[in-house]
Formats: structure tokens, C-alpha cells, sequence
């Protein structure tokens, strides 16, 4: 794809984020805008109850009633010819799946945290995991993306099954021009996955394609064009997926049958789409599914300002501005949930 450089950049500064980070100059005036963003974040976790995953240049972690948890991962194999990368909260917010490169031989180990016990365990071996990763809505299971196919691993015995093949075929066809994945997501009621795709569509010009954000759904040898969007999420409550347009924020049903806008999207940096592909962050819902966070690009470092949606008014709110902090992942917190 045209912007593989610009990615391959997103995946070194995303395992700076989650990595130790000690050696990392951070100037005093950033470090005070991360800690007022953090404590802004802090104050919603306080007030509900619930525990924000976060990345910032100064730290990596959790913040759970008010209190900030760091966790620092080791980096990641970001090499082209054997990607080994990606890291994902469990539904319950009690664990983190990361995945890094074998030590003495190709390929890529899944390893599975305990946030409070700290304790490890391997998981399962890939022939590579393409920083896709994520858990099923029982945490039973643990979707990637390897090289052949998108693989579900079972958190309790490491057994494996696909969920479906690759290459990419949608409706029928292996996209002439190429395609990347930026997400994967599990339906509550359905087997067949969400994916977040780029494909390059041609045009009229020989040799010539233009980049589109399709948000699919993943069948065994085929999938479906749902929407034209991305940073496609599915709501934790039912099957709605929420992602975002050029200038909007959708709700749309799994089936496609029934979609509304539910905010305007804020315009980014002019200038960053003649570099990046995509001027925005993905979707991040609330545990009960009744707010939803995104954020725009509005500096040429790619900071960000971060808006918190309500989905049944479509309202939003502005909470980060001119931010570094990322949200990753939004939980409920829970003394059944940290087992």
C-alpha cells in the first residue's frame, strides 16, 4: 500500500509507547500536559467506576477509580518479513494478551498478563501476528491476524481454529490492487468477525487505485462489504458497530439494515492527509455502550484532540485538547473482574 512507511512509523512509536520508556527525553512542559490529561481521565474513572487504557509518550497503562497503573510490555518484531506485534485488553479488563518474537527461532509467541497478579503464561505460537489482536466478548478466545488466515486461539488451552482464509477476497474477489487490515472485532450474536479493511480500488487511469476504508464481514472464504468507513468498533452491549466516515460518526447494525449519524466529525490538520492516510483514531466504547470516545489529529506530531460522544443524543464533548494521550480501551471495573 502507498502509506506502508507511514504505518510501519505508527507501529515504532505505538511499542515506544508500551515499552519501558525511562530513557525517553520528554520535555517538562509535555509531561505536564500528559499529567493534567491523565488526571482529566482519572476524574471520569472516579466518578463511574470504570478503568481507561491509555498510551502517552511518559507512560503506558491503566487508570482504575481515580488511580493510575502503568504497564510496560517488551517491544515487539516490526521487520517486514515477520511480524510478531500487537497487544489487547481482555473484555473484563483484568488481562492484557501481547504478543512478541520467538528468541531462537522465527515466528511469535502470544503471551497472556495478569494486570494484578503480574503472573504470565504462553498462550500459543504464530507463524506471525500482523499487530491485529483482539478478544472474543467472553474472553474465551483471542482473534489475529496470521499469514494464511485470521486464527482464533482458546485462552484456555491454546487450541486454534480459523475464522477465515487469506488473502482477503470480498465478494468473491482478491482486491487486484492490493488491501492491509487495520482492525478486527467479534459480533455478540454471530460467528463471523468485523473487519476494518483499506483496499485500493481502481480507476479509470491504467496501473492506477485509489485507497477506501470498507468495514466487512469475515466468512470462511469470502467477505462482505457492511459499510464505506473505518476504525470500525462494535458496541459491547449488542451488534451495533459505530466507525467513522470522512465526515461523520456512524451507527450502523451488523446487517447494514439500519444506520444514523451520530456526530459530525471535527475537521484535523488540513495537511495531514496529503502524508497519512487517515486523520483520526479509532472508536473506543464505553463498558455499557452509552458514550463512545474518538479523537482527530491537530498537529503535525499527530497529537490529538479527544471527544467523548454520547450515543443517544449524538452529543459531544471535547475532553483532550492538543493531546499525546491515547485512549485505547475503556472497562468496567469490578472486584469479579480482577481475578
Amino acid at each position: 500500500m502507498g502509506d506502508a512507511v507511514a504505518e510501519i512509523l505508527g507501529f515504532v512509536l505505538l511499542a515506544i509507547l508500551l515499552a519501558s520508556n525511562s530513557d525517553g527525553q520528554v520535555s517538562d512542559s509535555v509531561t505536564r500536559e500528559e499529567k493534567s490529561d491523565i488526571a482529566k481521565l482519572a476524574q471520569i474513572t472516579r466518578a463511574d467506576h470504570s478503568t481507561i487504557f491509555f498510551c502517552a509518550l511518559t507512560d503506558a497503562g491503566y487508570i482504575r477509580d481515580g488511580k493510575v497503573y502503568s504497564i510496560v510490555l517488551p517491544p515487539g518484531n516490526l521487520r517486514y518479513d515477520n511480524y510478531c506485534f500487537g497487544q489487547a485488553i481482555s473484555r473484563d479488563g483484568s488481562r492484557i494478551a501481547y504478543v512478541v518474537p520467538e528468541k531462537t527461532a522465527g515466528g511469535c509467541r502470544i503471551i497472556v498478563r495478569d494486570l494484578q497478579t503480574t503472573v504470565e503464561r504462553e498462550l500459543a505460537r504464530a507463524d506471525a501476528c500482523s499487530r491485529l489482536i483482539t478478544w472474543s466478548w467472553d474472553d474465551s478466545e483471542i482473534a489475529y491476524q496470521g499469514t494464511r488466515a485470521i486464527i482464533a486461539v482458546s485462552v484456555r488451552d491454546g487450541t486454534t481454529r480459523p475464522l477465515g482464509n487469506l488473502p482477503l477476497r470480498i465478494n468473491g474477489d482478491i482486491p487486484s490492487e492490493g488491501w492491509d487490515l487495520h482492525g478486527i472485532d467479534w459480533l455478540h450474536s454471530r460467528a463471523e468477525p468485523v473487519l476494518d479493511a483499506e483496499v485500493c480500488i481502481p480507476t479509470n487511469e491504467p496501473g492506477a487505485c485509489v485507497n477506501q476504508h470498507q468495514v466487512l464481514l469475515l466468512f470462511q472464504e469470502n467477505s462482505q462489504v457492511l459499510e464505506i468507513g473505518d476504525c470500525a468498533a462494535v458496541s459491547p452491549i449488542d451488534d451495533h458497530i459505530a466507525l467513522i466516515t470522512h465526515n461523520s460518526v456512524w451507527l450502523s447494525t451488523a446487517d447494514g439494515s439500519h444506520r444514523r449519524a451520530l456526530t459530525t466529525m471535527p475537521k484535523p490538520l488540513f495537511f495531514w492527509r496529503f502524508w497519512h492516510e487517515q486523520p483520526w483514531s479509532h472508536i473506543v466504547w464505553s463498558p455499557n455502550g452509552d458514550h463512545l470516545w474518538f479523537s482527530t489529529i491537530v498537529s503535525d506530531e499527530g497529537a490529538t484532540n479527544v471527544y467523548l460522544v454520547d450515543v443517544k443524543s449524538g452529543h459531544r464533548r471535547k475532553i483532550l485538547k492538543n493531546s499525546s494521550v491515547t485512549i485505547t480501551d475503556w472497562r468496567q471495573s469490578s472486584p469479579l473482574s480482577m481475578r
